[in-house]
């Protein structure tokens, strides 16, 4: 079994995913022995073509050592923008101030940001727009 997760700079799952299987080594080791997690430090469009990946892998005849190895080094070997629409979800993770939240939304501050640069698997402010458009552009 392989999962693959969000990036852990922006979401939980990948750690719950490591906690799931802690518990459930607990009842059925033999099980949670075949489960493999991958943190894929991407999202959207990578993260899809990982798991295709993976499955043409699988496909293929190719073990789990090998489909691991190669995400692994896609995961590694990446780097993600992220333009964020709206600055509450920021303040909620408290990567920012409530306050700074606010009055960024008001003034339509949309930040881009980079998130695996040089494999460093964090999650960096890279440029900042006043629009959606203009982010995206």
């Amino acid at each position: 079994m392989l999962v693959i997760t969000l990036s852990s700079s922006l979401s939980e799952i990948y750690n719950n995913a490591l906690r799931a299987k802690k518990k459930l080594e607990q009842e059925n080791l033999d099980l949670a022995k075949r489960i493999t997690i991958i943190d894929s430090n991407t999202v959207g469009p990578l993260l899809q073509q990982m798991a295709r990946i993976a499955l043409e892998m699988d496909l293929q005849g190719r073990n789990m050592q090998e489909i691991k190895i190669y995400l692994d080094w896609l995961s590694n070997n990446n780097q993600s923008y992220l333009l964020v629409d709206t600055l509450e979800y920021l303040a909620r993770s408290k990567r920012i101030g409530r306050l700074a939240a606010f009055f960024g939304d008001k003034l339509g501050i949309k930040p881009i940001l980079v998130g695996n640069i040089d494999g460093s698997r964090e999650l960096k402010p890279y440029k900042k727009a006043r629009t959606k458009e203009k982010g995206l552009q």
